[in-house]
């Protein structure tokens, strides 16, 4: 953990400062570069207007307050978490058989093995899904890179961090690195769109299978239904958490609900 805060911190010691002076020239350049949008030849962008987007933006955020609030709840609901995750590595497994003792003595023993299942399961999940994340971040660098986009290393970091939620935190990836080429030529953003065509199905046709080979073997359907109910759950948080956990309640499932024939039926 402390690893992990340390390289955050470094990196934002080198990515904000050119982030903040950009910001300040975007905000006096903004007519200008909607203009040039509008001018490009991009589908629709003739139609952008600087009054629409700020109405818009109004009511996305709900004013300065709301901002605020929702960065505020964000950064607290991610610092809770981190602390309880050291907390559970410390004490985990005190807790874990603190908790299973609570139940009678007869179902200790099966409700123990389908923990352990689960967690090799939601283990194997993780894993997986670092794989996929240090992919497509270190595809997103070269690519941005390549491009001469704008905080390539700050966007490629985004993508990295991003795709630990599955489908929604690739789409955002997608959004942010496309506004961020456009504002620089109609050509950077083709090529981003491009890079994102061939990678989508590079991961689901190549990587995926082989990296989660003995993951979570979850249907898309569920991967959905999990990310919707997190996210209105819990938010971020909640959509972050949403897979192990569908992942834990479909062992749950396995092991107490489902009905199987016996061998000789079977037979």
């Amino acid at each position: 953990m402390l690893s992990l805060v340390l390289g955050l911190t470094v990196f934002l010691v080198f990515a904000l400062p050119p982030i903040y002076y950009n910001a300040r020239e975007f905000g006096s350049d903004w007519p200008r570069l909607l203009a040039s949008i509008s001018r490009s030849g991009i589908p629709f962008a003739e139609n952008i207007r600087a009054a629409d987007l700020q109405a818009y933006g109004t009511e996305i955020v709900g004013g300065a307050a709301g901002l605020f609030r929702n960065v505020a709840g964000g950064v607290f609901g991610l610092f809770t978490g981190i602390i309880l995750t050291v907390y559970f590595i410390i004490d985990g497994q005190r807790a874990f058989h603190w908790t299973v003792s609570l139940f009678p003595v007869r179902h200790q023993e099966r409700l123990s093995n389908t923990l352990f299942k689960a967690e090799r399961r939601m283990r194997n999940w993780l894993l997986g899904q670092t794989l996929l994340m240090l992919a497509l971040g270190l595809a997103s660098f070269v690519v941005y890179f390549a491009l001469g986009i704008k905080y390539f290393y700050v966007l490629a970091m985004y993508a990295c961090l991003a795709n630990i939620i599955p489908i929604v935190g690739q789409l955002s990836s997608v959004v942010l690195a496309c506004t961020v080429a456009a504002f620089d030529s109609p050509h950077k953003l083709v090529g981003v769109l491009i890079f994102y065509a061939v990678y989508s199905q590079l991961e689901s046709g190549f990587l995926t299978p082989r990296i989660m080979k003995s993951t979570v073997d979850l249907s898309p359907l569920a991967v959905i239904i999990a990310l919707v109910l997190g996210g209105a759950l819990a938010g971020i948080l909640g959509a972050l958490v949403s897979v192990p956990t569908a992942a834990l309640i479909s062992v749950f499932v396995d092991e107490y609900l489902v009905k199987r024939k016996s061998a000789a039926a079977a037979a």
